[in-house]
């Protein structure tokens, strides 16, 4: 009698019924009444086969690793000359925003103190 387990390198793969619409879907770990009698495929990997995805999975990873590392250096470099620029605009339009808050500031402490020694707002002239 044949030996019924797999040999080494060999992968199972579970047969699955097609589904229909009317069906739900089901995880993979579910079983149902009518499952059991699914065979189950095996797929004969050889040590070979499995040394060239192993291989090809060191390349990939690596290629992964390089092509990281030269995007974080172009944006490393990217930054470093944009940064002055951006700091520029972001200083210029808090200089304009603190300038107009502080113009607001003394325009409104002018009018109190106008209204109330004077008993009427006046108009203050613009800084």
């Amino acid at each position: 009698m044949p030996d019924p387990s797999p040999p080494a390198g060999a992968r199972k793969i579970h047969a699955k019924k097609p589904s229909s619409p009317s069906r739900k879907a089901l995880s993979d770990d579910a079983q149902t009444s009518g499952d059991e009698d699914l065979p189950i495929l095996t797929e004969v990997v050889s040590s070979e086969t499995q040394a060239a995805r192993d291989a090809r999975a060191r390349v990939d990873a690596a290629h992964d690793q390089a092509l990281t590392a030269e995007i974080v250096e172009a944006v490393k470099k990217r930054f470093s000359y944009e940064l002055p620029t951006l700091l520029e605009a972001v200083l210029l339009n808090t200089t304009e925003e603190l300038e107009a808050g502080i113009t607001t500031i003394v325009e409104t402490a002018v009018r109190e103190l106008t209204a109330k020694k004077f008993g009427k707002p006046t108009d203050v002239p613009p800084f």
